[in-house]
Formats: C-alpha cells, sequence, structure tokens
C-alpha cells in the first residue's frame, strides 16, 4: 500500500534530481529536507518543507498533467451518494488547479443532473468522521464564517493520526468511497472557499488525516464535486 507508493516516490525523486546534478547522496540525511523519506504522513510532498509538519501551502510534484481530464479515480457502483441535503459524487476526479477545479464541477452532468459545483469548506467538512477537532462543530475554527488564514490553529485543524479514520483507514463518511491503494480516494480534496486576506489560495482537507490546510490555487488537488438535494 502506502509504503509502496512512498518507495516509488522516492526512486523518482532520486532519478530526478541525481539527473539534474542539484543534489548530492548526503542531502538524504535530512529528512526535513527530503518529503519522500518522511513516513509521518502521505501528504508530504504537496507541502514546503519548512511548512510540512503544520500541514499548510500547498506546491508543486512532479504531476502527470495527462491525467488532468477529470476521470474518476475511485471505483465505485454508485455514481452519487446523498448525505443531508446535498448529493455528492461518490468518487474523487483526477487532480486539477482551483480554476480547473470549478470549471470542471460546473460543466459536470452526473446522475442525470447537471448542477454540480464544487464544495465549500463547510460542505467538504461534513464528510470528515472520526477526528473529532475537524468534523462540523469541532474546535478547528475554519468555516464559511472565518475564512482569513489565522483562523487555522495548527493544533486543531491538523487532523488526527494518519490513517486510522473508520472509513478503510480514511476520516470520511461510511457511505462514501474510500480505497487508500488509489491515490485520491480520501487524500486532499478541494473546496471553492478562499482564504480572504491571502490571494491565490483555497481551504481544502486531506481526509487520510482529517487535515483543514489552506493550498495554492495553483497547484494540483482532488476533485470531489456536489449538487443541492
Amino acid at each position: 500500500m502506502f509504503k509502496h507508493r512512498h518507495i516509488c516516490i522516492g526512486v523518482l525523486y532520486y532519478i530526478v534530481i541525481c539527473h539534474s546534478g542539484c543534489i548530492s547522496n548526503d542531502s538524504n540525511t535530512d529528512d526535513t529536507d527530503t518529503p519522500e523519506d518522511t513516513e509521518s504522513t502521505s501528504i508530504d510532498t504537496y507541502y514546503d518543507t519548512d511548512t510540512a509538519d503544520s500541514g499548510q501551502t500547498l506546491v508543486d510534484t512532479d504531476h502527470d498533467t495527462s491525467e488532468d481530464t477529470g476521470t474518476s479515480i475511485s471505483d465505485s457502483s454508485d455514481p452519487v451518494v446523498e448525505n443531508e441535503e446535498l448529493i455528492w459524487q461518490n468518487s474523487t476526479n483526477a487532480e486539477m488547479t482551483q480554476s480547473d477545479a470549478i470549471v470542471f464541477c460546473d460543466s459536470l452532468s452526473l446522475d442525470g443532473y447537471d448542477n454540480w459545483r464544487l464544495p465549500t469548506i463547510d460542505e467538504l467538512r461534513r464528510l470528515i468522521l472520526g477526528c473529532s477537532n475537524t468534523e462540523t462543530y469541532g474546535a478547528c475554527q475554519v468555516s464559511g464564517s472565518c475564512l482569513l488564514e489565522s483562523c487555522r490553529d495548527v493544533d486543531l485543524c491538523s487532523g488526527c493520526n494518519e490513517l486510522e479514520g473508520p472509513n478503510e483507514g480514511c476520516y470520511l463518511q461510511p457511505h462514501l468511497s474510500a480505497d487508500p491503494n488509489l491515490f485520491g480516494s480520501c487524500f486532499i480534496v478541494r473546496s471553492s472557499s478562499a482564504v480572504t486576506n491571502k490571494a491565490g489560495y483555497s481551504w481544502g482537507i486531506s481526509f487520510d488525516t482529517g487535515n483543514i490546510y489552506s493550498g495554492r490555487d495553483d497547484k494540483y488537488a482532488f476533485v470531489r464535486c456536489v449538487r443541492q438535494k
């Protein structure tokens, strides 16, 4: 599972870096500078090395743009699921920038409906299960009424232990598709809610830990569209 993915990512990272001639073998001894060696979270490679511990700020990865087609990553027999007054896409979609994610959901036609959209951070928090601080009404203050960067308290919003959630290890409602073997099923998912005092950043959630984070709009994260019931 994840160890295999970390090994593959680590090998790819080593090949790319060594080919460029910009790093020596000794540099891998510093865990803070080599995200691929960090076992504490599956999403370290998405974060700046100086903010990885706080779960903040997406950075670019060795991204394969051929996957940015909006095709389903998770495999499920039910394309949509109901959660309170909302209908959710049951699977996550390929990684996208914020602008592409908004266009993708707005253009989506699924299950006979075309009124899909990118969820707000409040709506996305409803999907968290098993991590009390970041669930709806949890201690983390990030919400539609508090979208400033300062609303994110690291101790309250960074989530819980990786892959110890109730849905296949994910902190995700049980009626939603989650498969940690499929990258994207329970990892970083975008919301439409912008960080109001930081241009070019929006809020999102990583469902492998329940971490609520602020990420750059021009970097890549997964998408799960929603519509009103």
